[in-house]
């Protein structure tokens, strides 16, 4: 377990952002932390993180930066509609860099340290040629096309009635460059046209969105595969993702619920060292000496030796026990172990209790050696991250 993880932006120029909460937090449970970066999200952590620092993560293995120049793009000519993979018009990646840096610094010297210097330590990533036609085989996938748009409709137009009897058909026309769909079906445009009105949306409905989830969906899904990686993605097509049932996708679901559970167990009265980031309690370097300290490198060793499946409070409770079986305090968290693993039901104050108890882990200290809720005590309960 929490081997790696992918976290995604969207593919639309307004969704171009990461969570940087989420990719700070993520940094301290996995072995390998992978973002997929254009020059929109190159530009968001530089700033987030300042040039140095972002350097440091990448160089120091926290942050894996795949450095990307292709996007998701639909396209329309005439009353036919297509979704594709576009690249920008670069010949390499280091004149990405270079360019990317002149916007800001108008400095040959500087444009071209810049360049050389996240060149040598970025890794780059492009899609294989052959995805566009995996990507139209979805498009003409006629059940996936209808529940996409089924989903699309409910999330956008939800006045909309019988959204469950929509059928939609793509049929190709043949292009020079890439193929093209006539799409239709038994959607009631008319009245989806009025609806799109009435909500404010700009221009009138078309399928030219429905296209980008199938299409971001399709890519995100190829590319955790390719990786082996889980995957935090976009929310705006949760819903399509849970269609292509990507064991990336559902893995994510209960890692995240396992490490929200933990958090709350062990450090509940504490914001997260993402959160803690974000609002500005701790700074760029307290942070990366944070995650890599002793006790956060043995931390994610030791979770990645979790057995799939398994809690990790409730393994932190074995790791407590198996050293130290028959000392008192043992045998009292014991109980607190059950309620993590469920063997209890949490109710009202015991829980106050075991989070009470929990919190100082005063019996854990008296073992030699390092274990687990050193890291809760050293790491995620440091003073400035009191709520």
């Amino acid at each position: 377990m929490f081997n790696k993880i992918l976290i995604k932006s969207g593919s639309n120029v307004a969704e171009r952002y990461l969570s940087i909460a989420d990719v700070v937090d993520m940094m301290f449970y996995f072995n390998e932390v992978h973002v997929v970066i254009s020059q929109f999200e190159l530009k968001q952590l530089l700033a987030v993180f300042g040039e140095d620092i972002f350097y440091e993560l990448i160089t120091s293995k926290r942050l894996i930066a795949h450095l990307c120049d292709q996007h998701i793009g639909a396209s329309k000519y005439g009353e036919l509609d297509s979704v594709g993979l576009f690249r920008h018009n670069f010949r390499s990646f280091d004149e990405l860099l270079f360019n990317f840096h002149k916007e800001t610094t108008n400095d040959f010297k500087e444009n071209k340290r810049f360049a050389d210097r996240f060149s040598k330590v970025l890794s780059e990533y492009r899609y294989p040629k052959e995805i566009n036609d995996s990507l139209y085989k979805d498009v003409e996938n006629e059940d996936l096309l209808s529940k996409v748009t089924q989903v699309f409709i409910k999330q956008y137009y939800p006045n909309y009635r019988n959204v469950e009897d929509i059928h939609i058909k793509a049929v190709p026309s043949a292009s020079s460059f890439m193929t093209f769909y006539k799409i239709g079906g038994n959607l009631r445009i008319n009245e989806l046209n009025e609806m799109h009105y009435q909500n404010g949306y700009s221009g009138a409905f078309g399928y030219s969105t429905i296209l980008m989830a199938l299409g971001e969906t399709h890519m995100d899904c190829y590319l955790a595969s390719e990786l082996q990686a889980e995957m935090m993605v976009n929310q705006r097509w949760s819903e399509v993702y849970k269609l292509r049932i990507n064991e990336s996708i559902k893995q994510i679901d209960k890692t995240i619920d396992d490490i929200d559970h933990f958090h709350e167990m062990t450090a509940n009265d504490y914001l997260s060292p993402g959160q803690s980031f974000v609002d500005g309690l701790i700074t760029p370097k307290e942070l990366v000496n944070s995650m890599n300290s002793d006790d956060s490198i043995k931390f994610r060793e030791w979770l990645s030796k979790i057995p799939q499946g398994q809690p990790i409070s409730g393994e932190l409770y074995k790791a407590i026990q198996n050293q130290n079986s028959n000392k008192l305090w043992v045998k009292g968290i014991r109980t607190f172990a059950q309620i993590v693993t469920g063997s209890i039901p949490i109710v009202g104050s015991f829980v106050s209790g075991a989070l009470t108890f929990l919190d100082g882990f005063a019996g854990d200290k008296i073992i030699n050696g390092w274990q687990p809720s050193m890291f809760v005590n050293r790491v995620l309960t440091k003073d400035q991250f009191k709520k």
